[in-house]
């Protein structure tokens, strides 16, 4: 019979690099997800006006004009995160 002999190898738990990596890598991710509010832009209420059974608000922002609609009953808010 055979013997064989058992080659000893370095340890290496879990993979260590990929282990790294991966921590690295959902660090990444949970930084930005953080940080996306602070980045969001604001808009500002420029005008108004009701068309049927719905308001229409404008809104000014850093990237342009923003118009929602909400119920005629409602008031518009000042501002708006977009």
């Amino acid at each position: 019979m055979p013997h064989f002999r058992r080659i000893a190898r370095a340890h290496n738990p879990v993979g260590t690099e990929d282990y790294a990596m991966r921590t690295l890598i959902i660090a990444a991710f949970a930084a930005l997800s953080l940080a996306s509010p602070v980045l969001a832009d604001v808009a500002f209420l420029q005008s108004s006006y009701v068309s049927g059974l719905n308001r229409v608000c404008v809104y000014k922002s850093s990237t342009g004009t923003v118009v929602i609609t909400i119920p005629v009953a409602q008031v518009c808010p000042v501002q708006i995160r977009v």
